[in-house]
């Protein structure tokens, strides 16, 4: 396993084995960043809603986005350089940037400094504040241990729901934050938070250990899934503990809708509808992903799929009357638009790519 800014690399490593034009560069770069999921960079934005203090303008949106799409993109680069020897083991990912040598190793690590660097940077002109910017370090700092560990450490799923929850909370600070002042942060946000938590560790350590089952048994890595998903003899595929996961996601789906009840969260009707039908969905779908009984990649890639487009309704759901409808509707469409857009720019398919099948 290589790591992202240490170790000496044999000659010419640094440079690209494979001579690119500038925009094919470009494509290449949005590719290891996967650049596509990058509408997705939302969590913060859930933060600074739940928690109030200064008012959630566009121009903190903006901001508090463009920060969490630096660190998702630096994430992902930082994830495929530590994997990159790995990576080249297998045939399935021949097409990587960093494995075919489209991109340098040396390449990737600096882009990995610029978009941490730059996150950071960028969330102190947002809050100049070192508790704020400290949050959104540690959250990068646990990202790094999951790139690091995900395929040595078995549980290491928890940095990375960890970390997804640091953002969150970071989110919130940026917006409590105001003239020089800490607002008191609502229990609101703290139960998205724990949301967040929940779902991104489910979401990596079943859905993700699904999805790379085979790459990771081809090099021993001690998942989750690999652990608790068996296969004998090219049998069924069967999950002991399927009732943690499952008591986990209904924890999770609780959790959403105790602001409305313990924190005096404002609410519609019609938006306890709404969850009660997306909550109603997404452990449908978790049940239906759980139970799966063959390593179907296509049939594990369409319950993903719609696991995740219940589960992320939620928490805009739960925000809809704090954010307001405007708001609630561009957080669960915009993300999805955004997806399909750079999916087919990047990979010439709206709906599917290597990365997210």
């Amino acid at each position: 396993m290589t790591s992202s800014l240490q170790g000496v690399e044999p000659p010419g490593a640094g440079r690209p084995r494979c001579s690119v034009g500038a925009l094919a560069t470009l494509r290449e770069y949005g590719r290891l960043a996967r650049l596509e999921g990058g509408g997705f960079a939302v969590v913060a934005i859930f933060g600074a809603f739940a928690a109030g203090g200064r008012a959630v303008e566009a121009p903190l949106v903006a901001g508090l986005f463009a920060v969490n799409l630096l660190f998702i993109l630096g994430g992902c680069i930082h994830n495929d350089l530590v994997d990159a020897e790995v990576d080249q083991q297998l045939e399935k990912l021949k097409d990587r940037p960093l494995v075919k040598g489209t991109i340098s190793r040396s390449q990737a690590a600096w882009a990995t400094a610029v978009c941490f660097l730059g996150c950071c940077l960028l969330a102190w002109c947002l809050t100049p504040s070192p508790m704020v910017v400290g949050v959104l370090a540690a959250s990068i700092v646990f990202a790094l241990l999951y790139n690091k560990f995900s395929k040595r450490i078995f549980g290491a799923d928890l940095f990375f729901a960890v970390s997804a929850s640091l953002l969150c909370v970071y989110g919130g600070l940026t917006a409590a934050f105001d003239d020089g002042v800490f607002h008191t942060l609502g229990g609101t946000l703290w139960a998205i938070a724990a949301v967040i938590l929940i779902d991104h560790f489910f979401f990596n350590s079943v859905e993700g250990g699904l999805k790379d089952f085979e790459n990771d048994g081809h090099v021993g890595a001690p998942t989750i899934a690999r652990y608790l998903f068996c296969v004998s003899g090219g049998g069924p595929l069967r999950l002991a503990p399927r009732a943690f996961f499952l008591a986990l996601k209904a924890a999770s789906v609780l959790l959403v809708f105790l602001p409305f009840f313990a924190f005096g969260c404002p609410f519609w009707t019609w938006q306890l509808a709404a969850l009660g039908i997306a909550s109603a969905l997404t452990l449908f779908f978790t049940w239906q992903l759980l139970g799966i009984g063959t390593l179907d990649r296509m049939r594990i890639k369409r319950l993903t799929q719609m696991q995740e487009i219940a589960c992320r309704s939620l928490v805009p759901l739960l925000l809809g009357r704090v954010a307001g409808v405007g708001w609630m509707s561009a957080l669960i469409l915009a993300p999805i638009a955004w997806f399909l857009m750079f999916n087919y720019m990047l990979h010439g398919k709206a709906f599917s790519n290597p990365k997210t099948v």
